[in-house]
């Protein structure tokens, strides 16, 4: 009569046996779970913790002298050059190697002692494994390695932005040299992409000063792109903070007047471009003096404003003067003298000089030819400075057989084919 009971009492014990058993095996992967999660955590605030302390790392002399010379360019105003297509094109005003040489100046060095000095940085933090992204992203592009600068500062920014309550100012300057470094391999949608990246990452409200500088690098995109709808608005906010963050004649203010010009110039609105042209060249000559390389580039990209409503005998007196500031400036073999002389030698072929015009377009040729002697690769602009003079020669009467041998001897030395 026990019986029934008895195997009750064993189900019921079989029961209890089989939820202490699973309530064991349940605390201890729980256990396991929450010490997995601790670690975890440990393990990631210890890398987090390590990345912090890479971006908060001093800067060293030679980064410090970089962003210099890259705030130089930005800061530089786009310029008009005569195209061998009767028109003109828009670039920037300086390029690495002149904002070396204003920055070297402005610290009492040589742009020689600058350019080691940057040279030997470079091979050191190149040589280092554990050097950090943002410094072998600036050491690349120093080298004009600049798809490999694009990678490395790339990963800058997405390092800075994982910590941006602390490196906001890290993760901007890194996709601001992604977007440099795409600029210098005329890859303009990707760089407006990062330069987009670093504006969002800026406000123009709390940061009035930083948000103009950040914004034009995103117009100038738009600019080489010719998407005008997009840059216009941009410019033009952008020359509003200037004139109330930095004030009316500030040069920082001359800029965006100059820029704001180019796009109107561009969009065939001249008579709305000139006087915001005008303000810009007044606002430089104040700032600078009238003998500054910026007050050349302001007065050339008047100049070609007036030679394209017809103009020429306004817009000459301008071309000359900037051609002696910068030959004064640069040296009379310079690439900025070589834009300023082959933009005289169009304007004086469009007055039917063309005799004063031809050992103008051959200087400027033969300092593309100079170059790529000195340096062993052809400069961007050698063809369109061989097209130019070889233009003007067949315009001076000369016969094709004429014009071939004389760029035969002009391009000879550079072991150039005609």
């Amino acid at each position: 009569t026990l019986q029934p009971l008895v195997e009750t009492l064993r189900a019921r014990l079989r029961r209890q046996r089989l939820i202490l058993i699973s309530s064991i095996a349940a605390f201890f992967i729980v256990s396991a779970g929450i010490a997995w999660a601790v670690f975890r955590e440990k393990d990631i605030n210890i890398q987090q913790g390590k990345d912090i302390a890479e971006l908060q790392k001093p800067e060293t002399v030679e980064v410090k002298y970089f962003k210099e010379i890259q705030l130089r360019r930005s800061q530089s105003p786009l310029v008009s050059t005569a195209t061998t297509s009767g028109g003109n094109s828009t670039s920037q005003g300086l390029t690495y190697a002149d904002a070396l040489a204003a920055v070297a100046k402005d610290h009492g060095l040589t742009p020689d002692i600058l350019r080691s000095q940057l040279d030997a940085f470079a091979t050191r933090v190149l040589a280092d494994p554990n050097a950090d992204a943002y410094e072998r992203a600036v050491a690349e592009f120093h080298r004009k390695n600049y798809a490999a600068a694009t990678t490395l500062a790339t990963a800058a920014a997405e390092s800075a932005e994982k910590a941006l309550r602390v490196q906001r100012t890290k993760a901007i300057e890194s996709w601001t040299l992604v977007g440099d470094s795409e600029t210098e391999q005329v890859h303009y949608q990707e760089a407006l992409i990062a330069c987009q990246k670093a504006l969002a990452l800026s406000d123009k409200n709390t940061d009035p000063k930083e948000w103009p500088r950040l914004a034009m690098k995103v117009a100038e995109r738009h600019h080489e792109m010719a998407q005008w709808k997009e840059a216009e608005p941009l410019y033009t906010e952008i020359l509003r903070l200037c004139e109330t963050s930095f004030g009316p004649t500030a040069p920082e203010t001359a800029v965006a007047f100059n820029n704001l010009a180019q796009l109107l110039k561009a969009t065939n609105r001249l008579a709305e471009a000139e006087p915001l042209m005008r303000r810009s060249l007044a606002i430089s000559e104040a700032s600078f003096g009238k003998d500054h390389p910026d007050v050349a580039i302001r007065l050339n990209n008047l100049a070609q404003l007036l030679q394209a409503t017809n103009r020429l005998a306004e817009a000459e007196p301008l071309m000359r003067r900037a051609l002696a500031i910068d030959e004064a400036s640069f040296g009379k073999d310079h690439p900025n003298v070589a834009i300023r002389l082959n933009n005289l030698a169009g304007l004086l072929q469009d007055t039917d000089r063309l005799a004063e015009a031809l050992p103008l377009f051959r200087r400027h040729l033969m300092i593309f030819v100079d170059f790529t002697v000195a340096t062993g690769h052809p400069h961007p602009h050698l063809q369109d400075a061989g097209r130019n003079y070889a233009s003007a020669l067949m315009a001076s009467g000369k016969s094709p057989a004429e014009v071939r041998d004389e760029m035969k001897v002009v391009l000879g030395p550079a072991g150039l084919s005609v």
